[in-house]
């Protein structure tokens, strides 16, 4: 096999376990959300104080 080759498919596979790793991260926070109860509400935004009238 050439060497351009050989280091497109290592890179390929590179890029694959990457993007596998990723989703495994996100299914244990997920699962870790989940056995925490969920996430808080986000809070409400607040409007900015008016300014002071000078």
């Amino acid at each position: 096999m050439e060497l351009p080759k050989l280091v497109q498919e290592a890179a390929y596979v590179t890029v694959g376990f990457a993007v596998l790793g990723f989703q495994r991260v996100q299914v244990c926070r997920r699962e870790l959300d989940r056995l925490l109860g969920g996430r808080p509400q986000a809070r409400p935004a607040q409007a900015p104080s008016p300014a002071a009238d000078p």
